[in-house]
Formats: structure tokens, sequence, C-alpha cells
């Protein structure tokens, strides 16, 4: 079975709003058409974003972390291609993540000052993570949705 994201991806720009009305977050989806964010961006390359007829934008918002060292960096798009290249194991449930465990160790190298402690750093689940394994736990002894 083949999947071409990228002919996917090409078909389909501009239903992303109708899409993610339907499928993910109505609220957000007619949030962003309120306060005039709702663009169908085409490419997004370092701090620029490229809307579908071609007007470019600088993004300031790197409040999700993602977008701290620019848009589709050239570092990091080559570390996901040499992941992808292998059939390293990653998402297993019950297991302590090697690539995990390098990611929190260059973060904490990158940011800590070297006198504080390593164990004063920590990096919890994602909140849906905690929040998916914790409402069913929650939910069960009080007999509430």
């Amino acid at each position: 079975m083949s999947f071409d994201i990228l002919k996917t991806f090409r078909q389909r720009l501009g239903e992303n709003y109708s899409l993610y009305t339907e499928y993910v977050n109505p609220a957000w989806a007619r949030a962003t058409h309120l306060i005039g964010y709702d663009k169908v961006y085409t490419k997004a390359e370092g701090c620029h974003l490229w809307d579908i007829n071609g007007r470019r934008y600088l993004d300031c918002v790197s409040g999700f972390c993602v977008s701290n060292i620019g848009h589709n960096h050239p570092v990091v798009r080559q570390a996901v291609r040499d992941a992808l290249t292998e059939s390293l194991p990653n998402l297993i449930q019950l297991d302590c993540s090697l690539l995990s465990g390098l990611l929190a160790e260059g973060v904490v190298a990158w940011t800590v000052p070297a006198k504080a402690s390593p164990f004063s750093v920590r990096f919890p689940a994602p909140r849906s993570v905690c929040l998916t394994s914790w409402a069913p736990s929650a939910a069960s002894p009080t007999r509430r949705p």
C-alpha cells in the first residue's frame, strides 16, 4: 500500500479550515478566522511563512516551542530523514526511549547552568498523554464521566 502525502497535500490545499472545523477543533478554526489568521500556507522556512497567494509573512509566534529554531531547519530535517531510513524503536508505550533521553540530555546541556543539578530539570509527558492516562482512572472510582 502506498500513500503519497505530498500529492495529497497539493491536491487538498485550501481545505485546511473546513477539515479542521469538521474533524479537529471547530472553535479554533472560528477563532483564527475572527482574528484574521485564517491563511492557507504553502511553505514555511526559517522565520517566514508563505500563503497560497505567494505573500510572505514573518512568523513571530514561537510559543509552541517548535519554531524556536525556525520552520524546517535543515539540521532537523536531515535528522528526521536519517531516523526514518532506519527501523529505530520508537513510540513504544512501555519503554524508556534512547532518543528521548538523548534529546533531553542535549536540551539540558544547552540550557541548564553547569552548577545546577541535572535532577532539577524534568520533561513531563505531553498534557494529552497525561490526561488520557489519568482521566479514566479518576473517573472510575467517582463514577463520573
